[in-house]
């Protein structure tokens, strides 16, 4: 995996160029448009964008809400009420990537946020939230930047979820669940991008770790890495919130570090306690 660099803070970015070849890719099969966008649209670029339209401002926020979330469903951090992943060809057409288009299981999104474009310009990566899965949690997905292939990845069946057992305890019903099933449902998968290696690992930014820090209520969210089809493993650590990986050039990763940290290395470097000074 490409080292990660000290923490950087970032801008978000909305708009996401696609490199040339995909350009070409997918003009060939763009042959659809929703018409009624056409006035919104002040200018056609050089190159097809892609972008994300949101009920709301949410995902610009870096730090997770504040909330113990210990009933199912718990708590859903940055979530709109409707989300879109949308192209923008340089015929100046809107393209409709998600909205109302099955996934393999037949189940639709109905949010999304945070794309970003795979190193070949082929696949488009970002964050989404089903109809019908009940839970309401940001999984990741992909989907071809002609529009076909969206798929889940990863966060299938066999995947385990969280680290440890995470805070939401009790069902709809106040039953107490399972600590499988709470790993399996209480967590959110975000800001995914594809590194630049053959494997086509997936960096992104999750809530597995169930850590709700220290003189607060956050959960935390980490780096983590995936394959494209298997269980992911942290790739940093942070009591707060690391979010917005982007991949650089010199295949170095910076990204955004939110921390208020209020513990110390104790003097035999083994334990960690709270800042009493």
């Amino acid at each position: 995996m490409p080292r990660l660099a000290s923490p950087f803070r970032l801008g978000l970015v909305a708009l996401l160029v696609l490199s040339a070849g995909a350009c070409l890719h997918f003009l060939r099969d763009a042959t659809r448009g929703d018409s009624r966008l056409a006035a919104f649209v002040s200018a056609r670029p050089p190159v097809p964008i892609v972008f994300t339209s949101r009920t709301g401002l949410a995902s610009f926020v870096p730090a997770a809400p504040e909330g113990e979330g210990f009933r199912f469903p718990g708590i859903g951090p940055w979530a709109a009420g409707e989300g879109r992943l949308r192209l923008l060809t340089p015929r100046g057409r809107v393209i409709e990537l998600t909205w109302q288009r099955p996934l393999p299981d037949g189940d639709t999104l109905i949010d999304v946020m945070s794309p970003s474009v795979s190193p070949d310009g082929r696949r488009i990566l970002f964050s989404g939230r089903r109809q019908n899965d009940g839970h309401g949690r940001f999984r990741l997905y992909e989907v071809g930047v002609d529009g076909r292939g969206l798929r889940q990845v990863p966060g299938g069946p066999g995947d385990p979820g969280c680290e440890a057992p995470p805070p939401m305890r009790w069902d709809s019903e106040g039953r107490r669940m399972p600590d499988d099933a709470r790993r399996r449902l209480d967590y959110d998968d975000i800001d995914p991008v594809e590194l630049n290696d053959a494997e086509r690992r997936i960096l992104f930014v999750s809530s597995r770790s169930p850590d709700l820090g220290r003189d607060h209520s956050r959960r935390s969210t980490t780096l983590w890495v995936a394959g494209p089809g298997g269980n992911g493993r942290p790739a940093s650590g942070n009591r707060n919130n690391d979010r917005w990986p982007c991949l650089l050039s010199s295949s170095y990763v910076s990204f955004t570090s939110w921390s208020r940290n209020r513990e110390v290395l104790l003097a035999d470097r083994g334990r960690i306690a709270p800042l009493t000074a």
